[in-house]
Protein backbone atom coordinates (compact mmCIF):
# COMPACT_ATOMS: atom_id res chain seq x y z
CA UNK A 1 0.00 0.00 0.00
CA UNK A 2 3.04 2.46 0.97
CA UNK A 3 4.78 1.90 -2.23
CA UNK A 4 1.54 1.96 -4.48
CA UNK A 5 0.53 5.45 -2.64
CA UNK A 6 4.14 6.68 -3.95
CA UNK A 7 3.76 5.65 -6.95
CA UNK A 8 0.37 7.39 -7.24
CA UNK A 9 2.45 10.43 -5.66
CA UNK A 10 4.82 10.59 -8.71
CA UNK A 11 2.38 10.24 -10.92
CA UNK A 12 -0.31 12.91 -10.00
CA UNK A 13 1.96 15.36 -8.57
CA UNK A 14 5.62 15.19 -10.30
CA UNK A 15 6.31 18.73 -8.94
CA UNK A 16 5.60 18.04 -5.78
CA UNK A 17 7.62 15.19 -5.71
CA UNK A 18 10.85 16.84 -6.94
CA UNK A 19 10.23 19.57 -4.44
CA UNK A 20 10.31 17.11 -1.77
CA UNK A 21 13.19 15.31 -2.84
CA UNK A 22 15.13 18.07 -3.60
CA UNK A 23 14.24 19.56 0.14
CA UNK A 24 15.34 16.52 1.37
CA UNK A 25 18.86 16.20 -0.80
CA UNK A 26 19.57 20.20 0.36
CA UNK A 27 18.95 19.07 3.97
CA UNK A 28 21.23 15.96 3.99
CA UNK A 29 24.02 17.78 2.44
CA UNK A 30 23.62 20.69 4.80
CA UNK A 31 24.01 17.87 7.79
CA UNK A 32 26.84 16.47 6.21
CA UNK A 33 28.58 19.76 5.74
CA UNK A 34 27.74 20.77 9.05
CA UNK A 35 28.99 17.30 11.05
CA UNK A 36 32.71 17.84 8.78
CA UNK A 37 32.74 21.63 10.10
CA UNK A 38 32.17 20.52 13.76
CA UNK A 39 34.39 17.83 13.30
CA UNK A 40 37.07 19.54 11.54
CA UNK A 41 36.35 22.76 14.12
CA UNK A 42 37.20 19.80 17.12
CA UNK A 43 40.39 18.68 15.55
CA UNK A 44 41.89 22.09 15.27
CA UNK A 45 40.78 22.99 18.42
CA UNK A 46 42.08 19.71 20.02
CA UNK A 47 45.46 20.44 18.16
CA UNK A 48 45.72 24.03 19.00
CA UNK A 49 44.94 23.43 22.94
CA UNK A 50 47.40 20.82 23.12
CA UNK A 51 50.26 22.29 21.17
CA UNK A 52 49.51 25.75 22.82
CA UNK A 53 48.48 24.95 26.25
CA UNK A 54 51.76 23.81 27.78
CA UNK A 55 53.76 26.63 25.84
CA UNK A 56 51.49 29.17 26.31
CA UNK A 57 50.72 28.76 30.05
CA UNK A 58 54.13 31.06 30.03
CA UNK A 59 55.93 33.49 28.54
CA UNK A 60 59.73 33.83 29.05
CA UNK A 61 61.16 37.30 28.02
CA UNK A 62 64.94 37.59 27.11
CA UNK A 63 66.86 40.18 28.28
CA UNK A 64 69.29 42.47 27.05
CA UNK A 65 72.66 44.29 28.21
CA UNK A 66 74.87 46.79 26.47
CA UNK A 67 77.30 47.56 29.49
CA UNK A 68 77.68 48.81 32.65
CA UNK A 69 75.59 51.84 31.77
CA UNK A 70 72.71 50.21 29.94
CA UNK A 71 71.16 47.00 31.29
CA UNK A 72 68.16 45.98 33.08
CA UNK A 73 67.85 46.55 37.35
CA UNK A 74 65.38 45.31 39.78
CA UNK A 75 64.44 48.83 40.23
CA UNK A 76 63.46 49.56 36.84
CA UNK A 77 61.56 46.34 36.81
CA UNK A 78 59.68 47.09 39.68
CA UNK A 79 58.42 49.95 39.26
CA UNK A 80 56.58 48.17 35.57
CA UNK A 81 55.44 45.12 37.90
CA UNK A 82 53.19 47.62 39.80
CA UNK A 83 50.97 47.69 36.16
CA UNK A 84 47.93 46.49 37.24
CA UNK A 85 48.19 43.60 33.95
CA UNK A 86 50.72 41.71 36.58
CA UNK A 87 48.22 41.43 39.11
CA UNK A 88 47.72 38.04 40.39
CA UNK A 89 50.61 36.38 38.14
CA UNK A 90 53.57 34.05 38.77
CA UNK A 91 56.99 35.89 38.32
CA UNK A 92 60.00 34.26 38.31
CA UNK A 93 63.92 36.63 37.83
CA UNK A 94 67.32 35.65 37.71
CA UNK A 95 69.76 38.33 39.23
CA UNK A 96 73.45 38.61 38.34
CA UNK A 97 74.55 39.45 41.93
CA UNK A 98 78.36 39.70 41.58
CA UNK A 99 79.87 38.67 44.75
CA UNK A 100 77.57 36.02 45.68
CA UNK A 101 78.08 34.86 42.01
CA UNK A 102 81.61 34.73 42.70
CA UNK A 103 81.03 32.43 45.72
CA UNK A 104 79.59 29.80 43.70
CA UNK A 105 81.97 30.64 40.43
CA UNK A 106 84.64 29.35 43.25
CA UNK A 107 82.75 26.76 44.67
CA UNK A 108 82.23 24.92 41.17
CA UNK A 109 85.74 25.47 40.23
CA UNK A 110 87.27 24.07 43.29
CA UNK A 111 84.91 21.32 42.40
CA UNK A 112 85.81 20.86 38.59
CA UNK A 113 89.10 20.77 40.05
CA UNK A 114 89.19 17.98 42.80
CA UNK A 115 86.86 15.78 40.28
CA UNK A 116 89.62 16.29 37.57
CA UNK A 117 92.42 15.44 39.97
CA UNK A 118 90.00 12.78 41.25
CA UNK A 119 90.08 11.29 37.61
CA UNK A 120 93.71 11.51 36.43
CA UNK A 121 94.73 9.83 39.93
CA UNK A 122 92.65 7.14 39.17
CA UNK A 123 93.65 7.08 35.27
CA UNK A 124 97.57 7.24 36.93
CA UNK A 125 96.86 3.91 38.72
CA UNK A 126 95.05 1.91 35.75
CA UNK A 127 97.34 -0.06 33.18
CA UNK A 128 97.33 0.81 29.63
CA UNK A 129 94.90 -1.93 29.08
CA UNK A 130 92.48 -0.76 32.05
CA UNK A 131 93.49 2.88 30.53
CA UNK A 132 92.20 2.01 27.31
CA UNK A 133 88.71 0.28 28.42
CA UNK A 134 88.36 3.23 30.80
CA UNK A 135 88.29 5.93 28.22
CA UNK A 136 86.03 3.91 25.63
CA UNK A 137 83.31 3.66 28.13
CA UNK A 138 83.51 6.75 29.07
CA UNK A 139 82.77 7.58 24.74
CA UNK A 140 80.21 5.07 24.72
CA UNK A 141 78.92 6.62 27.94
CA UNK A 142 78.69 10.51 25.98
CA UNK A 143 77.48 8.23 22.65
CA UNK A 144 74.42 6.71 24.31
CA UNK A 145 73.54 10.13 26.13
CA UNK A 146 73.78 12.22 22.79
CA UNK A 147 71.75 9.73 21.01
CA UNK A 148 68.81 9.80 23.70
CA UNK A 149 69.06 13.62 23.59
CA UNK A 150 68.71 13.33 19.24
CA UNK A 151 65.67 10.70 20.04
CA UNK A 152 63.63 13.00 22.66
CA UNK A 153 64.20 15.76 20.11
CA UNK A 154 62.82 13.37 17.57
CA UNK A 155 59.75 12.18 19.70
CA UNK A 156 59.08 15.70 20.81
CA UNK A 157 58.69 17.00 16.88
CA UNK A 158 56.55 13.93 15.95
CA UNK A 159 54.38 14.72 18.41
CA UNK A 160 54.24 18.38 18.29
CA UNK A 161 55.15 19.42 21.75
CA UNK A 162 58.63 20.66 22.78
CA UNK A 163 60.16 21.19 25.87
CA UNK A 164 62.05 24.19 24.81
CA UNK A 165 58.98 26.26 23.99
CA UNK A 166 58.39 28.11 20.64
CA UNK A 167 58.03 31.22 22.60
CA UNK A 168 61.45 31.44 24.76
CA UNK A 169 64.07 34.00 23.39
CA UNK A 170 67.47 34.45 24.05
CA UNK A 171 68.87 37.86 24.91
CA UNK A 172 72.06 38.83 23.28
CA UNK A 173 74.29 38.52 25.94
CA UNK A 174 74.68 35.55 28.16
CA UNK A 175 75.49 37.20 31.35
CA UNK A 176 75.64 34.97 34.28
CA UNK A 177 72.76 34.28 36.92
CA UNK A 178 73.61 33.60 40.93
CA UNK A 179 70.02 33.15 42.29
CA UNK A 180 66.44 33.62 41.61
CA UNK A 181 63.13 34.48 42.82
CA UNK A 182 59.70 32.99 42.33
CA UNK A 183 56.71 35.61 43.47
CA UNK A 184 53.55 36.70 42.83
CA UNK A 185 51.79 40.00 43.14
CA UNK A 186 48.47 40.26 45.28
CA UNK A 187 47.28 43.38 45.90
CA UNK A 188 50.09 45.70 44.66
CA UNK A 189 52.40 43.63 47.04
CA UNK A 190 55.36 40.57 46.02
CA UNK A 191 54.71 37.26 48.16
CA UNK A 192 56.06 34.07 47.58
CA UNK A 193 53.36 31.91 45.22
CA UNK A 194 51.45 30.08 47.44
CA UNK A 195 51.08 27.06 45.82
CA UNK A 196 55.04 26.97 45.72
CA UNK A 197 55.00 26.58 49.44
CA UNK A 198 52.65 24.19 49.76
CA UNK A 199 54.30 22.35 47.33
CA UNK A 200 57.73 23.03 49.27
CA UNK A 201 56.14 21.79 52.78
CA UNK A 202 53.38 18.79 51.77
CA UNK A 203 54.83 17.40 48.70
CA UNK A 204 55.79 13.40 49.07
CA UNK A 205 58.26 14.12 46.00
CA UNK A 206 61.84 14.69 47.88
CA UNK A 207 63.07 16.60 44.57
CA UNK A 208 60.06 19.39 45.59
CA UNK A 209 59.70 18.55 49.32
CA UNK A 210 62.10 21.59 51.17
CA UNK A 211 64.82 19.73 52.87
CA UNK A 212 64.96 21.85 56.26
CA UNK A 213 64.32 25.05 57.66
CA UNK A 214 61.23 26.81 55.78
CA UNK A 215 60.03 28.97 52.85
CA UNK A 216 59.73 32.70 52.85
CA UNK A 217 56.86 34.17 54.74
CA UNK A 218 54.63 37.02 52.84
CA UNK A 219 55.38 39.48 55.04
CA UNK A 220 59.49 38.78 55.09
CA UNK A 221 58.61 39.38 51.07
CA UNK A 222 56.67 42.33 51.06
CA UNK A 223 59.07 43.76 53.41
CA UNK A 224 61.92 42.87 51.39
CA UNK A 225 63.30 40.95 54.94
CA UNK A 226 67.22 39.52 54.77
CA UNK A 227 66.50 36.13 53.88
CA UNK A 228 67.77 33.33 51.50
CA UNK A 229 66.96 29.82 50.97
CA UNK A 230 70.23 27.79 49.40
CA UNK A 231 70.52 23.99 48.20
CA UNK A 232 71.65 21.92 51.20
CA UNK A 233 75.08 21.53 50.12
CA UNK A 234 76.92 20.43 52.87
CA UNK A 235 77.54 17.15 51.32
CA UNK A 236 79.60 18.37 49.37
CA UNK A 237 83.15 18.69 51.23
CA UNK A 238 85.23 21.43 50.42
CA UNK A 239 83.54 22.70 47.43
CA UNK A 240 79.82 23.89 49.80
CA UNK A 241 78.95 26.93 49.50
CA UNK A 242 77.64 26.32 53.58
CA UNK A 243 81.05 25.18 54.37
CA UNK A 244 82.87 27.91 53.17
CA UNK A 245 81.05 31.27 53.32
CA UNK A 246 78.17 30.44 55.79
CA UNK A 247 79.17 31.38 59.17
CA UNK A 248 75.95 30.79 62.05
CA UNK A 249 73.34 29.90 59.87
CA UNK A 250 74.07 33.59 57.43
CA UNK A 251 75.83 34.47 54.63
CA UNK A 252 76.87 37.86 52.96
CA UNK A 253 75.59 38.97 50.25
CA UNK A 254 76.01 42.74 48.68
CA UNK A 255 77.83 43.63 51.74
CA UNK A 256 74.57 42.37 53.62
CA UNK A 257 74.41 40.01 56.17
CA UNK A 258 71.21 37.55 55.11
CA UNK A 259 69.58 34.80 57.32
CA UNK A 260 69.64 31.54 56.08
CA UNK A 261 66.27 29.94 57.23
CA UNK A 262 65.63 26.49 54.87
CA UNK A 263 67.36 24.40 52.31
CA UNK A 264 65.93 24.61 48.78
CA UNK A 265 64.51 21.06 47.06
CA UNK A 266 67.09 19.95 44.18
CA UNK A 267 64.52 21.04 41.64
CA UNK A 268 65.60 24.83 42.77
CA UNK A 269 68.99 26.40 43.31
CA UNK A 270 69.73 29.53 45.37
CA UNK A 271 66.08 31.56 46.07
CA UNK A 272 65.60 35.01 47.48
CA UNK A 273 63.37 37.37 47.58
CA UNK A 274 62.95 39.92 44.61
CA UNK A 275 62.26 42.82 47.28
CA UNK A 276 65.33 42.44 49.51
CA UNK A 277 68.20 43.12 46.94
CA UNK A 278 69.31 46.56 46.21
CA UNK A 279 67.59 48.21 43.58
CA UNK A 280 70.75 48.80 41.18
CA UNK A 281 70.71 44.66 41.27
CA UNK A 282 71.13 43.14 37.34
CA UNK A 283 68.50 41.19 36.52
CA UNK A 284 69.80 38.65 33.79
CA UNK A 285 69.01 36.57 31.07
CA UNK A 286 65.41 36.43 31.38
CA UNK A 287 62.14 37.08 33.26
CA UNK A 288 59.38 34.22 33.40
CA UNK A 289 55.46 35.51 33.71
CA UNK A 290 53.25 32.74 34.08
CA UNK A 291 49.25 33.06 34.20
CA UNK A 292 49.07 31.99 38.02
CA UNK A 293 47.10 29.12 37.51
CA UNK A 294 44.52 30.63 35.16
CA UNK A 295 45.13 28.80 32.25
CA UNK A 296 46.70 29.78 29.16
CA UNK A 297 47.70 33.66 28.16
CA UNK A 298 45.45 34.91 25.52
CA UNK A 299 46.45 37.13 22.20
CA UNK A 300 44.58 39.76 23.32
CA UNK A 301 46.13 39.53 27.32
CA UNK A 302 49.97 39.12 25.77
CA UNK A 303 49.47 42.17 23.31
CA UNK A 304 48.65 44.34 26.57
CA UNK A 305 51.83 42.66 28.73
CA UNK A 306 53.71 43.49 25.50
CA UNK A 307 52.63 46.98 25.29
CA UNK A 308 54.00 47.50 28.86
CA UNK A 309 56.87 45.95 28.99
CA UNK A 310 58.58 47.23 25.74
CA UNK A 311 56.91 50.97 26.46
CA UNK A 312 58.48 51.26 29.68
CA UNK A 313 62.13 49.06 29.26
CA UNK A 314 61.93 49.32 25.10
CA UNK A 315 65.00 47.69 23.88
CA UNK A 316 66.35 46.14 27.30
CA UNK A 317 63.95 43.02 27.09
CA UNK A 318 63.28 41.10 23.87
CA UNK A 319 59.93 39.67 23.96
CA UNK A 320 58.35 36.23 22.36
CA UNK A 321 56.47 35.91 19.58
CA UNK A 322 54.06 33.11 20.33
CA UNK A 323 51.45 31.55 17.90
CA UNK A 324 48.28 32.06 19.86
CA UNK A 325 45.29 29.54 18.71
CA UNK A 326 42.80 31.19 15.79
CA UNK A 327 40.00 32.31 17.94
CA UNK A 328 38.70 33.57 14.47
CA UNK A 329 38.19 30.60 13.08
CA UNK A 330 36.62 29.38 15.89
CA UNK A 331 34.31 32.06 15.68
CA UNK A 332 33.40 31.55 11.87
CA UNK A 333 33.16 27.95 12.48
CA UNK A 334 30.95 28.32 14.92
CA UNK A 335 28.67 30.84 12.95
CA UNK A 336 28.43 28.43 9.78
CA UNK A 337 27.37 25.51 11.68
CA UNK A 338 24.70 27.80 13.49
CA UNK A 339 23.51 28.81 9.84
CA UNK A 340 23.74 25.57 8.72
CA UNK A 341 21.60 23.60 11.87
CA UNK A 342 19.25 26.73 10.93
CA UNK A 343 18.90 25.97 7.36
CA UNK A 344 18.42 22.05 8.51
CA UNK A 345 15.44 22.82 10.67
CA UNK A 346 13.34 24.92 7.92
CA UNK A 347 14.18 22.58 5.42
CA UNK A 348 12.73 20.17 7.42
CA UNK A 349 9.72 22.63 8.20
CA UNK A 350 8.82 22.72 4.55
CA UNK A 351 9.16 18.92 4.06
CA UNK A 352 6.31 19.26 6.79
CA UNK A 353 4.30 21.41 5.14
CA UNK A 354 5.03 20.03 1.76
CA UNK A 355 3.91 16.56 3.20
CA UNK A 356 0.73 18.43 4.98
CA UNK A 357 -0.05 19.75 1.60
CA UNK A 358 0.00 16.41 -0.05
CA UNK A 359 -2.45 15.23 2.59
CA UNK A 360 -5.01 17.71 2.41
CA UNK A 361 -4.65 17.09 -1.36
CA UNK A 362 -5.59 12.87 -0.93
CA UNK A 363 -8.74 14.04 1.16
CA UNK A 364 -11.09 12.34 -0.93
CA UNK A 365 -8.57 8.89 -0.51
CA UNK A 366 -8.74 9.93 3.13
CA UNK A 367 -12.24 9.51 3.70
CA UNK A 368 -12.41 6.41 1.72
CA UNK A 369 -9.77 4.94 4.34
CA UNK A 370 -11.92 5.99 6.95
CA UNK A 371 -15.27 4.75 5.58
CA UNK A 372 -13.80 1.22 4.49
CA UNK A 373 -12.56 1.04 8.51
CA UNK A 374 -9.04 1.90 8.74
CA UNK A 375 -8.43 3.81 12.10
CA UNK A 376 -6.44 6.84 12.50
CA UNK A 377 -3.48 5.74 13.93
CA UNK A 378 -3.26 3.03 10.71
CA UNK A 379 -3.36 6.05 8.59
CA UNK A 380 -0.49 7.97 10.20
CA UNK A 381 1.31 5.35 10.36
CA UNK A 382 1.07 4.77 6.75
CA UNK A 383 2.22 8.13 5.36
CA UNK A 384 4.82 8.30 8.03
CA UNK A 385 5.86 5.15 6.39
CA UNK A 386 5.49 6.77 3.19
CA UNK A 387 7.38 9.64 4.19
CA UNK A 388 10.76 7.84 5.24
CA UNK A 389 10.55 5.16 2.39
CA UNK A 390 11.09 8.50 0.31
CA UNK A 391 13.38 10.40 3.04
CA UNK A 392 16.01 7.46 4.02
CA UNK A 393 16.86 6.27 0.68
CA UNK A 394 17.20 9.88 -0.71
CA UNK A 395 19.05 11.02 2.11
CA UNK A 396 21.38 8.05 2.25
CA UNK A 397 22.33 8.48 -1.32
CA UNK A 398 22.98 12.55 -0.83
CA UNK A 399 25.13 11.24 2.17
CA UNK A 400 27.47 9.02 -0.01
CA UNK A 401 27.50 11.40 -2.57
CA UNK A 402 28.39 14.00 -0.61
CA UNK A 403 30.97 12.08 0.46
CA UNK A 404 32.53 11.00 -3.06
CA UNK A 405 32.16 13.90 -4.57
CA UNK A 406 31.23 17.20 -2.61
CA UNK A 407 33.75 16.63 0.27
Amino acid sequence: MVIKNIINFFRNDKLMFLIMCVCVIVSSTIISFSYGLYQNYNVLKKNEEIANSELLSWLNIGINYYGEEHYLTKEKLENVLHNEIFEGMGIGVWFNIEDFYEKTLAMEKLGQDLDKKAKEEKLAKMTPEERKNYQEMLEKRNAELERWIQEQKQREKEKGVSTIPSNQTNPNVDRPIAIESFFVIKNGLFIPPPEVVDQWMTSTDENLHIEGGRPFTDLEYSTGAKVIILPNDRINGEFSLLKNYSTDGHITIQGEDYEIIGYSPSFYGNMIPFTSVKPETEISRRISLDTGGNGIFTNKQYQKIKSVLTAELGDLITMPEPEFPDTENYYFYNTIIIISILISVVSALIIALLYNYILIRRWKSLTIFRLCGCTRMKIIGMYLAECLVISVPIFLLSTVAYDRFLL
